[in-house]
C-alpha cells in the first residue's frame, strides 16, 4: 500500500497518462458519527488505514508537484457477484444453503457499493480528472445497513435460516455508523443503480448457478 504506488506514481512522471487512479479506503477515516466527506480529516486507527492515508497524502503531493492526473477514490464495502468466499455476505448465503453455523456480529454497519457502480464511479473520475486531479473522490450508496439487516434480507431472498453463533466482537475496528458522503462524484452525474436487494439477488443466484453446475 506504500512502495507499490510510490513507485507506479514515480514511473508515471515519465509517461503520457490519461489519468491515474489509485485506490484508497473508507477506513482511513476512522470511525465518524456522520457521514464521511472527502474533507474530513483521516482518524483511523488501524495499520492498514494508516498504509493507505500515506498513499492518499503522497499521491496528493505528486498531483500537485509534478502536475500529475492523479486521483486517489476512496470506495466503501464492494459487493456483487465474484466477491471473495470468505466475506460476510458469500458466507451468509453459503451458510443459508448448506445449513452450517456461522460466528456472527449483529450490529456493525457497512455502506454496499455494487462493483458494477464502482466500476461507473472510475469511469466518471476518468472523464472528469481535469476537474479531479489531486482530489480523494468517495464511492459509496450512502446508505448504511447492520450485519443483521443483511442476513434478515439473505434469509428472505433464499427463504432459509442462517444458524449463527453470536459473537461481541469479530473486528475490533467495525462500527455502528458507517456511510459516504458521495455529493461530490454525484456532482459529476454518477449515481449508484443498484440497490443492495438487487446485489443479493444476483449474488444468491450466482451461488446457485455455480453449485447446480457442480452437482
Amino acid at each position: 500500500n506504500v512502495l507499490a504506488p510510490w513507485n507506479l506514481l514515480t514511473v508515471s512522471k515519465t509517461l503520457s497518462l490519461k489519468a491515474s487512479v489509485l485506490f484508497g479506503s473508507s477506513s482511513e477515516y476512522g470511525t465518524k458519527q456522520g457521514a464521511m466527506k472527502e474533507s474530513d480529516c483521516p482518524e483511523t486507527e488501524t495499520l492498514y488505514g494508516a498504509t493507505k492515508v500515506a498513499q492518499t497524502y503522497f499521491s496528493r503531493a505528486f498531483a500537485k508537484k509534478y502536475t500529475l492526473p492523479v486521483c486517489v477514490v476512496r470506495p466503501f464495502t464492494v459487493i456483487g457477484r465474484g466477491d471473495r468466499e470468505e466475506h460476510l455476505i458469500p458466507t451468509l448465503i453459503r451458510c443459508a444453503f448448506t445449513g452450517e453455523s456461522m460466528p456472527f456480529v449483529e450490529h456493525p454497519a457497512h455502506d454496499y457499493i455494487d462493483i458494477d457502480d464502482l466500476v461507473a464511479g472510475i469511469v466518471c473520475v476518468i472523464e472528469h480528472i481535469g476537474k479531479l486531479q489531486g482530489k480523494v473522490v468517495n464511492i459509496g450508496s450512502e446508505k448504511s445497513y447492520t450485519n443483521l439487516q443483511v442476513k434478515q434480507r439473505v434469509e428472505l431472498f433464499t427463504g432459509k435460516t442462517i444458524h449463527t453463533q453470536h459473537v461481541a466482537v469479530l473486528r475490533s475496528y467495525d462500527a455502528s455508523s458507517w456511510v459516504a458522503d458521495t455529493t461530490l462524484l454525484r456532482s459529476f452525474g454518477w449515481i449508484p443503480k443498484k440497490t443492495l436487494d438487487q446485489t443479493l439477488f444476483e449474488m444468491i443466484q450466482e451461488y446457485q448457478n455455480i453449485h447446480k453446475e457442480q452437482t
